[in-house]
């Protein structure tokens, strides 16, 4: 739309989207031991160093699926 504006049929599969997200990542996380999201998957790579925590993992993942 040209003008910007969002009907309220747009903004309601945008907050569909976001719950079914939140659900699926709700799913996964219940019953983890909070520490498992510090977890990395490797101490040190050819990369960079280092590999992002498990939780960072999962928060550029959700980020990404909701915003594609």
């Amino acid at each position: 739309m040209p003008d910007g504006t969002r009907t309220s049929g747009e903004i309601s599969s945008y907050l569909k989207l976001f719950d079914d997200r939140f659900a699926e990542v709700e799913e996964i996380l219940t019953g983890l031991d909070p520490a498992a999201l510090l977890w990395q998957p490797f101490g040190s790579s050819p990369w960079k160093g280092a590999s992002s925590t498990l939780g960072f993992v999962l928060g550029h993942a959700l980020s990404s699926t909701v915003y594609l």
